[in-house]
C-alpha cells in the first residue's frame, strides 16, 4: 500500500470485488474501540458520507493500525477509509522516486488534468505538511536558544564583574592570608565560594519554576515525555561550570599575586 498501512484484521480493499467499491469500509483502531467492536469485521453499520442515502450500510472488511495523520497535538482519533467514487476525488497521494522530481511532477500534471479537466493542479511534499504542524515549537525553540545564549553571556559578564570587584575589595585581607600561610587553592576557593553559594540557590529557585513552566506547555500534546529530575541536575552542574570559568580568572590572579604589593594595596 502506498502509505504501508498495517492491517492487523480483516482485508484492504480489492479491485477484484465490486461491493468494495460501494459498500465496504477499513476502519483503525481508534473508530474500533469508539463503536465499541472487539471483532469488528463483518459488522454493518448505517452509511452516513458520501452521499448515503437512507437505510444505506456499508460493511467493515479490515482494521488498520493506529498511526497519525494529525499533529501531536492531537491522540489518534477514529479513521474511516473507502474507495472514492468517479468525482469525488479532490487531491490524490503518490510515491515518488527521489531522482528526477520536476520530470515527475510534470507527468503527475498531465495525468491529473487528464482526468480532471480543468480543475488546477496543486502539490504538496508530506514531509513538508507535518513540518508545518510544528512550525510554533520550531520558531519557539529558535526563541528559546537565543534568549539562552543571551541570557548566559550577560550573567557571565555579570559575574566577571562581580568577580573583579570583590577581589579588589579583598586584596589586602588576600595578601595577610597568604603571608600566614594561606596556599593558591586556599585562596582560589576563599574568592570562588561566595559565588558558588550563590549559583547553588539560583538553581534551587529556579529549577521548580522551569518544571513548572515546561509541564504546562508539554500539556498541549497529547503524547509527552516525562520531565526527569536529572535534567534540572545536569543545567545546574553546567551553570556552576560557567559561573566558576567565568571568576576563575580573578581567582587565579589574586592567588598567584605577589602578598607584598597585596599589603601595599590601597
Amino acid at each position: 500500500m502506498l502509505l504501508n498501512l498495517e492491517i492487523i484484521k480483516g482485508r484492504f480493499f480489492s479491485p477484484g470485488i465490486s461491493t468494495d467499491a460501494t459498500s465496504s469500509v477499513v476502519i483503525n483502531e481508534a473508530a474500533a474501540r469508539k463503536l465499541g467492536l472487539d471483532h469488528p469485521v463483518g459488522k454493518r453499520f448505517r452509511k452516513e458520507f458520501g452521499g448515503a442515502k437512507e437505510g444505506e450500510f456499508v460493511t467493515i472488511i479490515g482494521v488498520v493500525k493506529d498511526f497519525h495523520f494529525q499533529s501531536l497535538h492531537q491522540k489518534i482519533q477514529p479513521m474511516i477509509l473507502r474507495p472514492l467514487i468517479a468525482g469525488e476525488a479532490k487531491f490524490a497521494s503518490v510515491k515518488i522516486a527521489g531522482g528526477n522530481i520536476k520530470q515527475t511532477l510534470h507527468s503527475i500534471e498531465k495525468t491529473w488534468k487528464n482526468f480532471t479537466g480543468n480543475q488546477p493542479f496543486e502539490y504538496s511534499f508530506l514531509d513538508d505538511d507535518f513540518n508545518s504542524l510544528y512550525q510554533a515549537e520550531q520558531k519557539l525553540g529558535k526563541i528559546f536558544t537565543i534568549f539562552s545564549i543571551l541570557s548566559i553571556v550577560i550573567s557571565c559578564s555579570g559575574l566577571f564583574a562581580l568577580a573583579c570587584y570583590a577581589t579588589e575589595q579583598r586584596t589586602k585581607e588576600i595578601g595577610i592570608r597568604k603571608v600566614h600561610g594561606a596556599s593558591v587553592l586556599n585562596i582560589i576557593q576563599l574568592v570562588t565560594k561566595e559565588f558558588t553559594r550563590w549559583v547553588v540557590i539560583a538553581v534551587v529557585i529556579a529549577s521548580p519554576i522551569a518544571w513548572y513552566v515546561f509541564d504546562k506547555w508539554l500539556q498541549n500534546f497529547a503524547y509527552r515525555v516525562n520531565i526527569r529530575i536529572g535534567i534540572f541536575l545536569i543545567a545546574g552542574i553546567f551553570a556552576l561550570i560557567v559561573a566558576l570559568l567565568t571568576v576563575s580568572y580573578q581567582s587565579i590572579k589574586a592567588a598567584v599575586a605577589n602578598p607584598v604589593e597585596s599589603l601595599r594595596y590601597e
